[in-house]
């Protein structure tokens, strides 16, 4: 099912357009359904990548000390 919106743009822009729709043989109505689309797809796919990374750093990466430190602070800042 297809919804039918309105928009108001600038009328050079809409000529614009309509123009490189007319050269890619397409319709203005289906060049802004495409990019919506792609915004929307893109939007999505950052949140999974941004949830992904987020529950990684909450859970943190093993670093072979079991949780323990086995330095100083001084060792680590030695000149």
């Amino acid at each position: 099912m297809a919804t039918n919106i309105t928009i108001r743009i600038d009328d050079h822009l809409a000529r614009q357009a309509k123009i490189l729709a007319a050269k890619r043989a397409t319709s203005l109505s289906a060049m802004v359904a495409d990019w919506l689309g792609t915004l929307t797809a893109r939007e999505s796919e950052y949140e999974k990548a941004r949830k992904s990374d987020l529950a990684l750093m909450k859970r943190g990466w093993d670093m072979g000390t079991h949780g323990k430190a086995t330095w100083t602070r001084d060792e680590l800042h030695e000149r």
